[in-house]
Formats: C-alpha cells, sequence, structure tokens
C-alpha cells in the first residue's frame, strides 16, 4: 500500500511541475485522473498490440485541424510518435531482459536483411544527388 501512495505521489508530483496548475483551474481533476487510470492499460495496449499505433501515425495528418505550430506534446502527430515509440521501446526491453532470448544471435542470423537494406537506402539516397545534365533543345538557343 506504501508503494502504491508513494507511486501515485511521485507521478502527481511531475505531472504537477508541468500542467497540473492549469488543468486544475479549467476544471481538469477528472481528465488527470483518467489519465492515470488509463496509463496502465495504455501500457499494456502497447506491449499486446504494437502494431495498432502504426496507422494512427499514417493517418493523423487527415484529423488535425490546423497546421503544427511547432514541437508540442498536445500535437496529434506528436502523441501518434510517442506511443509508437514506446510501443517499440517496451517492445526492445522485455526482449532484451528476456533469459531465453539471445538478441545478438537473433541479430547475427538477419544481418544479410539489415545489410540489404541498408544498402538500398544508400542507393536510393545516392540517386537523389544525381541529375542528368541540361540538354539543348533543337533550334532554341
Amino acid at each position: 500500500m506504501a508503494s502504491a501512495v508513494t507511486t501515485l505521489a511521485a507521478s502527481l508530483g511531475i505531472i504537477a511541475g508541468f500542467d497540473l496548475p492549469d488543468a486544475l483551474q479549467s476544471g481538469g481533476v477528472l481528465w488527470v485522473l483518467a489519465a492515470l487510470t488509463l496509463a496502465p492499460l495504455v501500457l499494456i495496449a502497447m506491449r499486446r498490440f504494437r502494431a495498432a499505433f502504426i496507422p494512427p501515425l499514417i493517418f493523423v495528418g487527415y484529423f488535425k485541424t490546423e497546421q503544427s505550430k511547432g514541437l508540442s506534446l498536445t500535437d496529434p502527430t506528436m502523441i501518434a510518435l510517442l506511443l509508437l515509440c514506446g510501443s517499440l521501446l517496451l517492445d526492445l526491453l522485455f526482449g532484451i531482459t528476456r533469459e531465453e532470448s539471445h538478441w545478438q544471435s537473433e541479430f547475427l542470423t538477419q544481418w544479410k536483411g539489415v545489410a540489404s537494406f541498408g544498402a538500398l537506402a544508400a542507393v536510393t539516397a545516392v540517386s537523389y544527388l544525381y541529375s542528368p545534365p541540361r540538354r539543348r533543345m533543337a533550334g532554341i538557343n
């Protein structure tokens, strides 16, 4: 019980440093409580349904009402990107800490595919630097 209270107090302290005063003034206590209760559900979804966080990042531009004016954590694109990156990071952490899995050996068995993709990306990047020389059209000086 003491650890749950400590965790809640620490998370509220972290939230209070960012937006809690503004949220409390605008009647956002319910939003803060909803965020605290939904956080474990989001973590479970990030672990079990990793691919579900790809389409929101692809299609978030269709749902935005205005163009972003800078880097903001309230921007829907940034929220979708952070959820996807968090999902990948969570999967990576679970993969590394699993005892029966050896991620180094798995990477070494797939190095040809990784190297091939890197070569394709390099050739594509270099091809954008090349442009054919301009030719004069016949009869026009």
